[in-house]
């Protein structure tokens, strides 16, 4: 989102999803996906495009960095 409040880009894979954290560089986000008895952890472009599927599983993934 830019400083004013304009440009937000909701982070929406189907469950829910928590915990994003920024790259050090700040082009990318990474989030998790906590769906059922799966978690799953995406990362994206700072824009909200470009969704990648990095890790899933039945083992909690929580606060990626």
């Amino acid at each position: 989102m830019n400083a004013n409040g304009t440009g937000r880009v909701a982070l929406k894979q189907g469950g829910l999803n928590v915990e994003p954290v920024w790259s050090p560089d700040g082009t990318r986000i990474a989030y998790t996906d906590k769906s059922g008895l799966k978690s799953y952890v995406y990362t994206m472009n700072a824009n909200g495009s470009g969704a990648t599927l990095v890790k899933r599983g039945y083992t909690p993934d929580w606060q990626p960095a």
